[in-house]
């Protein structure tokens, strides 16, 4: 542990060495990257100290190492401890206080604020907008502001400045505290029309809606593969939805036209008076036997019922596509078809079975098969990586602020885990109580008695006022134990997906590793070869130059014998 621990003369981790030369290498050099993963897991599972500096080089990772380094269930571990501490704990519970103050108090306060627009009485006195109401708005866009400065600064001081302006989550964060700020100045001054005032603040719901999702989906990794794989679906489910739409439009348009000249729809015109049936019929009133009365209209009819209906739907583009979609949804009635011409009633049947066919038969078939097939895509642990990488970024966060305010925290931690402790032993000494170590076979003796009282109050009096005051507190009083237990998170591993691609890529990197291996011998033996082929080159010649002189000695002596006997 000492060794991976230790810095060098700059203060720098081996991880920040390691971050830095795989800031260099390519994505597409799969070799490199199997060798970084490698060294980042012995690296991890060597269990270096939960220091501030560890967390801030796992930060500095580039994305494909990071999202590796984020599934080792040792950076888990401390991601759950670190996250389970009072800091967080407080920082987390604010969080969720303020996201859901938001949302409801906004509602109340846009009520108000259209009532005096409106101009509404109520006892006798026009509404006026109380102005308290907007004081939780402001300080819940104060509270945020005031996170994404310290995460900006926080993030500065390490020199991941660009990190923080290069996140989406950051700039939609501005955008909530904008809304925020922005609808409550506009509800105290008055200003905006009451129509734009309307539509704004509808907008606005959806991103406090949504603010409250993304948060949630950053503290609880069920939530986060949820929302994931819903992602996921809906991204799968682009050319279904397309085809769906051109669909309905198609069957809309033909609907329209059968009907446009028809005698169903008003003077035959094909123009109806009112196409958007959005509001109830007016001047109903109860007869004698209770049963509501409407006034009858040409282009409406009740049916003894005081609903909005429109009985010849297809007479208009908008409302024809408007009835095909809730045909599709279910909302189907025979009556839609009928026409005093038997000619366009016949032709209207016929297309209406054709698009219950292929809407409600095949569409609705294809829409369950894709989602079947991608269930297994959905199971993957990509949502989870950008869990842990959001919850990296928190305590990263966190961290930097405790050590920049020397809040009770040394370089090691020591002081932290003896200030927990305190706690801790006195929770373990009350759950100690519960444990069945009594005999209870005399039911009537002192001890058993004693026993069985002082686990009623724990029981009943202690354990939860020590949960409410901790509630009350945000979790700073809280023991350990319990916040451990809402706050962290469950482990999660590689999946079986990048599992068999990390095995392929190894089996990959041993295969080209054997190959070099093989060319080097090969080419080893190719040179030996050249070389021996050399030497028995050599030593043909030297024969060859040894006979040479063999033979012309040889013919010196047989000429010499010639010349003897002549």
């Amino acid at each position: 542990a000492a060794v991976v621990d230790s810095s060098d003369l700059e203060g720098n981790l081996p991880i920040h060495l390691l971050a830095t030369r795989a800031q260099a290498v390519k994505v597409d050099d799969k070799g490199k990257i199997v060798n970084c993963q490698k060294c980042l897991g012995f690296y991890l599972d060597a269990q270096p100290r939960a220091t501030a500096d560890l967390l801030t080089a796992l930060q500095s990772l580039p994305d494909w190492l990071r999202d590796f380094a984020v599934i080792n269930p040792e950076v888990q571990k401390v991601l759950n401890k670190k996250i389970s501490q009072r800091f967080p704990t407080t920082v987390t519970m604010f969080d969720l206080i303020f996201y859901v103050l938001a949302i409801a108090l906004f509602q109340l306060a846009v009520i108000d604020s259209l009532e005096e627009r409106y101009g509404v009485v109520s006892d006798g006195e026009i509404v006026v907008f109380d102005q308290r109401i907007l004081i939780p708005l402001y300080v819940t866009a104060s509270w945020f502001l005031l996170r994404e400065i310290v995460q900006a600064l926080s993030l500065a001081s390490l020199g991941l400045f660009k990190t923080w302006l290069n996140d989406p989550s950051n700039w939609f964060d501005i955008l909530y505290i904008f809304l925020l700020v922005f609808w409550s100045v506009t509800m105290s001054t008055g200003a905006l029309s009451a129509k734009f005032f309307e539509i704004g603040t509808c907008l606005t719901y959806a991103v406090l809606y949504i603010a409250l999702v993304l948060f949630l989906k950053n503290h609880f990794v069920g939530f986060a593969v949820f929302v994931g794989g819903l992602v996921y679906v809906v991204k799968r489910l682009v050319a279904f939805l397309l085809a769906l739409v051109i669909i309905l439009v198609a069957f809309s348009q033909i609907f329209s036209t059968i009907f446009r000249r028809s005698e169903s729809c008003p003077k035959g015109s094909g123009e109806y008076p009112s196409p958007y049936i959005l509001r109830p019929l007016l001047n109903c009133t109860k007869n004698a036997t209770g049963q509501m009365e409407c006034d009858q209209t040409d282009y409406f009819q009740t049916d003894g019922t005081c609903e909005p209906s429109n009985p010849n739907p297809w007479c208009n583009l908008w409302t024809s596509i408007l009835k095909s979609y809730t045909m599709m949804l279910g909302e189907v009635d025979d009556n839609d078809f009928r026409d005093p011409d038997p000619h366009v009633e016949s032709m209207a049947v016929f297309f209406y079975g054709l698009f219950m066919f292929a809407v409600v038969v095949v569409l609705a078939n294809v829409l369950i098969a894709i989602v079947t097939d991608s269930y297994g895509v959905i199971k993957n642990e990509r949502s989870a990586v950008v869990f842990w990488s959001n919850k990296l970024d928190f305590v990263a966060e966190m961290d930097v602020i405790i050590s920049g305010l020397s809040l009770c925290r040394t370089n090691d931690g020591d002081a932290e885990d003896a200030n927990e402790n305190s706690m801790s032993e006195l929770w373990k000494k009350f759950m100690y109580l519960f444990e069945n170590d009594i005999d209870d076979r005399n039911v009537f003796s002192i001890d058993y008695i004693i026993y069985t009282l002082l686990q009623i109050v724990t029981a009943a009096v202690i354990i939860p006022l020590w949960v409410i005051i901790g509630a009350i507190t945000f979790g700073m009083l809280w023991p350990p134990q319990i916040r451990s237990k809402l706050m962290k998170s469950r482990l999660t591993r590689q999946s079986g997906n990048e599992s068999a691609e990390h095995e392929r890529m190894k089996q990959m990197t041993t295969l080209r590793e054997g190959v070099s291996i093989l060319q080097d011998e090969i080419k080893a033996d190719i040179d030996k070869g050249r070389q021996e082929l050399e030497n028995v080159r050599n030593v043909l010649e030297t024969a060859k130059s040894d006979i040479n002189i063999e033979m012309n000695n040889v013919k010196d002596i047989v000429t010499e014998l010639f010349e003897c006997l002549s």
